[in-house]
């Protein structure tokens, strides 16, 4: 019997064409990819394109500046070629498959490349974030040279929510980069400073913009205090539903 489908994605404006880079910017470790997306969308100053409905997976909204919004929204610019990929609330492991398969069906035809973004828990005394990437194409790899970022050259897995959308993006043949992040900071405390680090020694390099990153250092612990809340239900999550915290927190370890 089929799969009954439970995710609808909702587009409001028109896409771009070809040639765009995602950036995912879910919820996870240390809230890196979505505090370094929400960055990216107020500087680029992005149109909201397109939501994901789910009231089987996320039965919730969210509201913003007098605004009711669904949680998952992607973002687009309307000269720079990126897409953006963000959600107000955590992932939960049941929701994995579809998402992946509903933003590959979506987004697919509009992209050249996609961006996943990692914050790697480490017990090697990496306070100081470290960023190192990984890709799915030789081309890929060479532009994280050219770029000058720092090609892993350990061996790990990338699990949780990127880790599933990072592998429906891969397995539909689309170019894939998984940029790490790597601290001994607790993985469920959000951290602008690695998110900062995210954006000014990979994501700017490799998508050729310009972000200011200034905000993520002086505001630091304003954001920590407003992400804390999706922090602590990633944790929760981590804790049950078949998705054991041990596991995450050997995320591509």
């Amino acid at each position: 019997m089929p799969s009954i489908e439970t995710m609808l994605f909702n587009e409001y404006a028109e896409l771009p064409t070809d040639g765009a880079t995602l950036i995912e910017g879910l919820p996870g470790h240390g809230m890196v990819a979505l505090i370094a997306v929400e960055q990216i969308i107020d500087q680029l100053d992005m149109q909201h394109d397109g939501s994901v409905e789910s009231a089987d997976h996320f039965p919730i909204l969210s509201y913003e500046n007098g605004d009711i919004q669904d949680p998952v929204r992607v973002y687009s610019h309307s000269s720079t070629p990126v897409v953006t990929l963000v959600s107000d609330t955590a992932i939960p492991p049941d929701a994995f498959s579809e998402l992946g398969e509903t933003l590959v069906d979506e987004l697919s035809d509009s992209l050249s490349r996609a961006i996943f973004l990692v914050e790697v828990p480490s017990v090697v005394g990496t306070e100081d974030a470290v960023v190192s990437a990984v890709g799915s194409t030789a081309e890929l790899r060479s532009s994280f040279e050219d770029a000058e970022v720092t090609i892993e050259t350990d061996e790990g897995l990338i699990i949780g929510p990127t880790g599933a959308l990072a592998s429906a993006f891969f397995h539909a043949g689309i170019p894939t980069a998984v940029l790490l992040v790597k601290t001994d900071l607790d993985p469920f405390v959000p951290d602008p400073i690695g998110a900062k680090v995210l954006i000014e020694e990979a994501l700017e390099p490799l998508v050729e913009f310009s972000i200011d990153t200034t905000p993520l250092e002086e505001q630091a612990e304003t954001i920590r205090a407003d992400m804390q809340n999706t922090a602590s239900q990633l944790k929760q999550l981590s804790n049950g539903n078949n998705f054991a915290e041990s596991a995450y927190d050997k995320m591509c370890q």
